[in-house]
């Protein structure tokens, strides 16, 4: 565990190394558990494996901004409809999802700046319509 010096709140650093939807994954983990502070992720090695840096803080953590400005880090995920992104995962659909998606965060009120950086593009399972998925 290591002290922020700014802060002075606890957090831990965790390495992990492995394929890219597998950190995904972990990552998604750690976060449902804890604040993800910083996540930052290597290109992949000749092998295919990325490296992740992740901090986290528990929850409950959470300090008052003393500033009228701050810095926001937000993770989500999209699920999208593949028919509207048909080059991803490649570089050319991974850029234009990134550019989309800082253009519609810096719609949000009172953002000055946004970035975006996609992490890593995973297929949903088929979900196949029936006559008793309708309900009762």
């Amino acid at each position: 565990m290591s002290a922020s010096p700014t802060s002075g709140q606890s957090s831990t650093r965790i390495e992990l190394t492995g394929a890219p939807d597998q950190i995904s994954r972990l990552v998604a983990l750690i976060g449902s558990t804890g604040q993800i502070v910083f996540d930052s992720r290597s290109q992949p090695d000749p092998r295919g494996l990325v490296t992740a840096l992740v901090q986290v803080r528990a929850r409950g953590q959470e300090t008052p901004v003393p500033t009228r400005t701050a810095a926001v880090t937000v993770q989500a995920v999209l699920d999208v409809d593949t028919g509207a992104w048909p080059d991803l995962p490649a570089a050319p659909g991974v850029e234009r999802i990134e550019t989309r998606t800082t253009a519609a965060l810096r719609t949000l009120p009172g953002v000055q700046e946004a970035r975006s950086r996609v992490i890593s593009v995973l297929p949903l399972p088929e979900v196949t319509a029936t006559e008793d998925s309708g309900g009762p």
